[in-house]
């Protein structure tokens, strides 16, 4: 970084690069919780999913981004295997329009889905 970033800009992106780095560590170990337990595809799903979640980190995005890029692909792939988008109806509105690069609130249990009634 340049020598004019602030200390306080500085720390907050080397604390987001360190906890997308624990993201990242709970990824690879969740490759072996599913190998152990759940099958051929979900364990393959992972290891994909770990090494993509290596993108921003080797081509050194910010660690805001780096942190919200991770913790999005990590939630919505144990959310697949968990079943959550089928047995929570809204659950898909809050991480299915999310991981396009972002933690994204809704505003409620329908958020902002137009077609909702």
């Amino acid at each position: 970084m340049a020598e004019s970033t602030p200390t306080a800009a500085r720390s907050w992106h080397h604390g987001t690069r360190r906890a997308a780095d624990v993201v990242r560590l709970l990824a690879a170990l969740s490759i072996s919780v599913c190998a152990a337990g759940m099958g051929l595809p979900d364990t393959l799903g992972f290891a994909i999913v770990f090494l993509g979640l290596l993108v921003p980190r080797i081509t050194r995005l910010p660690g805001p981004f780096d942190f919200g890029f991770c913790l999005n692909i990590f939630v919505a792939t144990w959310s697949g295997i968990a079943g959550l988008y089928r047995a929570i109806s809204w659950w898909d509105l809050h991480y299915g329009r999310s991981n396009g690069g972002g933690t994204v609130p809704c505003a409620g249990p329908h958020g902002s889905d137009p077609g909702h009634r």
